[in-house]
């Protein structure tokens, strides 16, 4: 796991920390304050969707229009993103080829975002982190569950990301 997405995933179980210590304050064990992490994780999400789904921009309107850029989307929840990320006024491209591979986001024109959802191949994804990096990019990798339940947490890490390269 890459320092960044410890650091989401950080944020992310901090919210539930207070939950958790009052389940053990409670006497729950272990194993019942997982299964409650695991149905707030579960929960969250779904709110999350269902939120922005009905506050989404058309997505015709979304792409300015462009059926071509709205068939690129591999997934509901990179249209989802898509729209965060234009709202946060975070500079990227959607969805660009660099060598063999399609990116999900360029930021910056250095910072790689990818979104890892369950489809997501560690082996292969190990393979085309090391082709990026060896041309410069920095990989952020986001897992899917992080987003959903913590989305101004991922539109940080980015706007963080960019300030360190712009600083050095």
């Amino acid at each position: 796991m890459s320092e960044i997405t410890k650091k989401l995933r950080d944020k992310h179980l901090a919210e539930f920390k207070p939950l958790a210590e009052q389940m053990a304050s409670e006497g729950a064990d272990e194993q019942t304050i997982v299964r409650a992490y695991q149905a707030w994780v579960r929960q969250r999400a779904s709110n999350a969707y269902a939120d922005k789904r009905l506050s989404m921009t058309p997505l015709q309107d979304l792409f300015n229009g462009t059926l071509a850029e709205l068939e690129r989307a591999d997934s509901k929840i990179e249209m989802i993103f898509y729209e965060l990320l234009q709202e946060s006024g975070v500079p990227f491209q959607f969805q660009r080829k660099v060598g063999p591979y399609r990116i999900d986001y360029l930021v910056a024109g250095y910072l790689v975002v990818e979104l890892d959802g369950p489809q997501h191949n560690q082996e292969r994804d190990k393979k085309r982190d090391a082709y990026l990096a060896r041309l410069g990019y920095r990989i952020l990798r986001i897992p899917v569950r992080i987003m959903v339940t913590c989305p101004e947490a991922c539109i940080e890490s980015i706007k963080e990301q960019t300030k360190i390269r712009r600083v050095k």
